[in-house]
């Protein structure tokens, strides 16, 4: 499952608005806060207050966990046609 995948699902499961769920987004594609909220064109300030938000961490969490796991099952599937060789 792709992220536009995801930030679709958290748009129907969430009430997050559609720049925090861009900014969930950016959160997980982005190398730091900053870069993030830059991503998100939103302040830093903006991006520690949502931070704070149960809901929105919990979605950041759940869509590294997604994209985590599809990650592990690539390489897995990958590592295991390796062995077949």
């Amino acid at each position: 499952m792709d992220i536009e995948d995801l930030i679709s699902q958290l748009a129907s499961t969430t009430n997050l608005s559609a720049r925090q769920l861009r900014t969930v987004g950016c959160l997980v594609l982005e190398d730091s806060k900053a870069a993030a909220a830059r991503c998100a064109g939103i302040d830093t300030s903006t991006l520690h207050r949502w931070l704070h938000i149960p809901a929105f961490r919990q979605a950041v969490i759940d869509v590294r966990r997604a994209l985590l796991a599809d990650l592990f099952e690539e390489v897995r599937g990958q590592a295991e046609a390796l062995v077949r060789r």
